[in-house]
């Protein structure tokens, strides 16, 4: 699909003028965001109001069926704080695979070595969970 024009960064397919792209993807469906928790009710949670607010959210309890997922499907957004392996672990496997999906790490650890890292593996955005 050719993206013929930009406005405000974003690019306007001639085919939908109404909506916009990233990467040539059109947004014609809404977006879907993989949220990963161990904790069954946080991620409840979490998924009842992306929902409410016209998300799809799949759920992952742990770094390998996340990985899984995020392997097989397209998602807009990877939320990740997880055991089994860890969320650099799945992060580092992702990007190694070219995997350019946006990441997001919530998270407790809030230490400058912590927040480096998770940046210099490729995440795209880091907030501290309390």
């Amino acid at each position: 699909m050719a993206l013929s024009t930009q406005i405000g960064g974003a690019a306007i397919c001639p085919a939908c003028p109404t909506l916009q792209h990233r990467a040539d993807r059109c947004y014609d469906s809404p977006v879907r965001v993989l949220i990963v928790e161990d904790e069954f009710k946080s991620a409840a949670y979490v998924r009842k109001g992306l929902s409410e607010h016209g998300y799809v959210a799949d759920l992952a309890g742990n770094g390998e069926d996340s990985l899984h997922l995020a392997q097989n499907s397209e998602y807009d957004l990877l939320d990740i704080m997880l055991p089994r392996p860890d969320g650099w672990s799945v992060l580092t496997e992702l990007r190694r695979t070219g995997r350019q999906t946006p990441v997001l790490f919530l998270t407790a650890r809030d230490s400058v070595p912590d927040r480096v890292k998770g940046l210099d593996l490729g995440a795209d955005e880091r907030m501290r969970r309390a």
